[in-house]
């Protein structure tokens, strides 16, 4: 027994020295490259596509079979065109002999590739160039499964890509992915084991028009039995350009891809990707990548600033009240990419310390629009605005006009709807706000609008055009109900009007700017207030001080605090060049009834108006006037003028047409004298005066009414 080790010890030594003579003969005596025309028939007759080994082929035998093969070149499938499906500049294989020859284990050293060249293409009808050749393998694989039941043991030490390009085109979607300058480098390649990857590529996905370079580290496995894929691990960091207007760095980590690719899907689970400052979280679904590459996720968007972020893109921040405006931005949506667009759905979005709930979409071509249907809570839009210059924040004709924003208005595509809790804007309040939006083509439209305002309702209809040379504005609004009170105040800043107000608006304008456009302002107005009072103003005081003035007595004591009431006052009109006209004013008082015309310059902010007062004979709740008072201010009409800023205007009598009306009363009085005599008055119609004849002998001026009688008289008068 003891000979038989020494028997098979040089059993063995003879195969190796057999082995080693014939790599040595067939090192010096036989050359690799004679074998090309055949090996690029075979080729042909087993695939149909045509093999082109331009390069010198090396081979050694021993200790290791090694295969070093220069320029080669594989053809594409029918239909494909011209380009090749796959080539190198380089390949270097290297296995070792003995353990491929006594126990069909595959061990290779470093596998080189070269400038290799991958080319996979999707045509019309979902057919790829790689077709033929799977289906070639997978019956090759069957035989060789009938015909060897001993499985071979695959183990590679390491694979080297260097200088590499891979292309992925879908023809039917228009998309291409290109990989270039891959430079990779791979751990062992063994049946059961992951395989870490790390390297480096330049990237370019179209018609995204994004590219970038990128560094990548990640394990892959490859399960035969499943057709599966399965990388884990996976860390890309790099800079891309095509997102903006400079290059941003970006990274992705995914914990766990699946690629099956017998279903032609992918399972990306978790994914984390950074932009800037930005991380957001991506849970994906399952997908397919063969068709359309439409992934589904839920989404989360860490807190970041936006006002950060757009300085980090060079982008100028917007010039906002608050500083700490557009500070915080966080969300969590479920995402679909569809067709024509990015969906969000059940969106729960918080913007500084407002939150917002709904749905979002935004389109992936450029006809496509954007579609929104949101909930908010309460929004303090002051926070947003320009911050108030101090010098001119005093008077609002010193206030710099706000100029109509064309370039954001004219390239907007979207339409949908936003319900608001609460909106304050200056010091005015809207409450339950429902706004729906359309916009397309330059144009703008915001309707319906409808809010609760301070008691009462806002009812809007607003359109903007920027499409032609001048920007356009067409209103159609109308409030009913509000409190004059805190409208005055968030108006003007004044609290000395209460009651309500209603009123409705038809209105255009036109012009590059808020003061142009009110300046153009063209259309109708009417308004209603009901039930108030104007605290600060004694208009009863304020007419018997007038009529004091004017009987040279002292004037009256006043009763403080002083206030009008009012049971209405009404008003209509048309508005041409920003001037609000009006000849139909009607205000009821408890005292008396105002009626008269008058004007608004609305750019100008100032009112001017003449009113006629009649005091009632019986005034109510009006005491302390004498009965002398209350005769010469029931008797005749009086004057008041109303003038100043519409903010707080002046009301007061009339002074100048008081004394007019009463030097016209004193000289009808003198005249009446004077034809008539100081004790005689005009007879009415129908009786006769002493030494007055009737019947037909009665001359014709003395059938005439007195009235009439009179004014003839005084024409001849003054006449003369």
């Amino acid at each position: 027994m003891s000979r038989v080790p020494k028997y098979l010890s040089y059993v063995f030594l003879a195969v190796v020295v057999l082995i080693v003579a014939a790599g040595l003969a067939v090192r010096f005596l036989f050359d690799p490259n004679d074998l090309k025309g055949q090996v690029e028939s075979r080729v042909k007759e087993a695939t149909g596509r045509d093999l082109v080994i331009e390069g010198d082929i090396g081979l050694n035998v021993f200790p290791w079979l090694e295969l070093d093969v220069g320029r080669t070149e594989l053809g594409n499938a029918p239909g494909f065109g011209d380009e090749p499906m796959a080539s190198f500049e380089r390949v270097v294989l290297s296995v070792k002999l003995l353990p491929m020859l006594l126990r069909r284990d595959v061990i290779v050293r470093t596998a080189e590739f070269d400038t290799l060249y991958l080319n996979y293409t999707i045509d019309n009808d979902l057919r790829t160039n790689w077709d033929d050749l799977l289906a070639a393998g997978d019956a090759e694989d069957e035989v060789a499964d009938e015909a060897e039941s001993a499985p071979v043991k695959l183990d590679i030490a390491s694979v080297e890509v260097k200088n590499s390009k891979f292309v992925l085109r879908n023809k039917l979607s228009g998309d291409s992915y290109t990989i270039t300058n891959a430079n990779l480098t791979t751990g062992r390649l063994a049946a059961g084991e992951a395989l870490p990857l790390k390297g480096g590529l330049t990237f370019d996905m179209q018609p995204l028009d994004m590219r970038g370079d990128i560094e990548i580290e990640l394990e892959a496995e490859f399960v035969s039995d499943s057709g599966e894929i399965n990388i884990r691990g996976a860390d890309l960091a790099g800079v891309i350009e095509g997102v903006t207007d400079v290059p941003v760095e970006a990274g992705m980590q995914a914990d766990a891809i699946s690629v099956n690719t017998v279903e032609g899907t992918i399972a990306a689970g978790v994914v984390r990707m950074t932009f800037l400052d930005v991380v957001t979280t991506l849970d994906v679904e399952r997908f397919p990548y063969s068709d359309k590459i439409q992934p589904a996720a839920k989404i989360s968007v860490a807190e970041f600033s936006p006002r950060k972020l757009m300085q980090q893109l060079q982008m100028e921040p917007p010039e906002t009240a608050d500083p700490k405006a557009f500070g915080k931005l966080a969300a969590d949506a479920n995402l679909k990419v569809t067709d024509t667009a990015i969906v969000l759905s059940n969106l729960v979005m918080t913007l500084d310390d407002v939150s917002f709930k709904g749905s979002l979409s935004a389109p992936m071509t450029e006809s496509g629009s954007f579609r929104f249907d949101l909930v908010a809570d309460g929004i303090d839009l002051n926070r947003y605005m320009a911050p108030t210059d101090v010098s001119s924040a005093s008077s609002n004709s010193d206030a710099a006009p706000v100029e109509i924003p064309v370039d954001l208005i004219k390239p907007l595509r979207g339409s949908g709807k936003m319900q608001i809790s609460r909106i304050l804007l200056g010091a005015i309040v809207l409450d339950n706000v429902d706004v729906g939006l359309n916009a397309a083509d330059g144009k703008l439209r915001i309707n319906p609008i409808t809010a609760k305002l301070f008691e009462g309702n806002y009812k809007g209809d607003i359109r903007i055009d920027v499409s032609g040379s001048e920007p356009t504005l067409s209103v159609d609004e109308s409030i009913t109900g509000v409190s004059l009170a805190p409208l005055s105040m968030a108006m003007f800043e004044k609290d000395n009007i209460t009651g309500s107000i209603s009123g409705a608006y038809k209105l255009t304008a036109r012009g590059a700017d808020t003061l142009q456009m009110q300046k153009t302002l063209n259309g109708s107005m009417s308004f209603e207030l009901l039930d108030g009072a104007w605290e600060g103003r004694d208009v009863w005081y304020e007419l018997r001080s007038a009529r004091a003035t004017l009987k040279q007595e002292p004037p009256p004591e006043p009763k403080l605090p002083a206030r009008t009431e009012f049971s209405s006052v009404t008003a209509t009109g048309k508005v041409t060049d920003g001037i609000f006209s009006n000849n139909d004013l009607l205000a009821e008082l408890p005292f008396m009834r105002l009626t008269g015309r008058g004007s608004v310059d609305i750019p100008a902010a100032t009112v001017n108006y003449n009113l006629n007062a009649r005091v009632f004979d019986k005034p109510e709740l009006k005491t302390g006037a004498s009965a002398e008072e209350l005769k010469d201010l029931t008797r005749a009409v009086i004057p008041l003028k109303i003038t100043g800023p519409l903010a707080s205007p002046s009301i007061r009598p009339d002074i100048e047409e008081l004394l007019r009306q009463e030097v016209e009363d004193q000289i009808k009085d003198q005249l009446i004298d004077k034809l008539f005599g100081k004790d005689k008055q005009p007879a009415p119609a129908g009786e006769q005066t002493e030494g007055e004849v009737s019947g037909d002998e009665a001359p014709a001026e003395e059938q005439k009414d007195p009235e009439d009688i009179l004014k003839d008289r005084l024409k001849d008068l003054l006449r003369r």
